[in-house]
């Protein structure tokens, strides 16, 4: 593992409670903190490796109490968790999950090099299988990517050539996924499947009107099975 220094070097020993960070001077953004268990003593990180990490999302936190629920009513509301993408801290857009209260059950902090995508907004659509797939509406060199909720990883990424604008992404029942945008640069407004491995199967466009001057004549689509 990259970037591992020995910090310790003896018998192995209980560590169920230990400081390893105290620091204000982290940048906004998502981390990886390892620790790992070298079975060589020798002084250098090699084979054979044991390692865990955990994952840190350092945010705004002022940012944390702008949310709020001031309508609910229990009876009628239905009840579960709202996920939604949050850009109105510029410099700390997130993915926020809040219950019926609003409380934030579970966020993630869009790491810096997507950071700049998400404006004016980003669409989120959580899946099955524990992970989200989020669709980045500028011109980012992904489209789409997938994010594992749990580690916090990017475990699928799409980016077609000459796609901007890409304003909708819904992952289909077969594991293709079903996104809107704008193509250059004959600026067609178009929506399209594509598969896990980047091929795309099924494409619609409009005749004869080029978006030259909108995100596109398509905002959102859904795909609705009929037999």
């Amino acid at each position: 593992m990259p970037g591992l220094q020995v910090t310790y070097q003896g018998n192995l020993f209980d560590l169920s409670s230990c400081q390893v960070l105290n620091t204000t001077n982290l940048a906004l953004g998502t981390y990886q903190v390892y620790f790992g268990v070298d079975l060589y003593p020798d002084g250098i990180v090699n084979e054979p490796l044991y390692y865990d990490r955990v994952t840190v999302s350092v945010v705004n936190h002022d940012s944390l109490t702008d949310l709020y629920v001031d309508i609910y009513d229990e009876q009628k509301a239905y009840n579960g968790l709202t996920y939604f993408a949050d850009s109105h801290a510029p410099r700390a857009p997130r993915i926020v999950a809040v219950n019926m209260l609003g409380d934030i059950t579970w966020q993630y902090a869009v790491p810096d090099y997507l950071r700049q995508f998400t404006n004016p907004g980003f669409d989120v659509e959580v899946l099955t299988n524990n992970h989200i797939v989020v669709c980045l509406q500028n011109n980012s060199p992904y489209q789409v990517v997938e994010i594992d909720k749990t580690s916090h990883e990017l475990v699928w990424t799409y980016a077609r050539n000459g796609l901007r604008t890409a304003r909708d992404c819904d992952r289909l029942p077969n594991g293709n996924t079903l996104m809107v945008g704008v193509l250059e640069p004959a600026q067609d407004s178009v929506i399209f499947e594509v598969t896990a491995e980047g091929e795309i199967v099924w494409q619609l466009k409009i005749k004869d009107a080029p978006a030259t001057r909108s995100p596109g004549f398509f905002s959102k689509a859904q795909r609705i099975r009929t037999q």
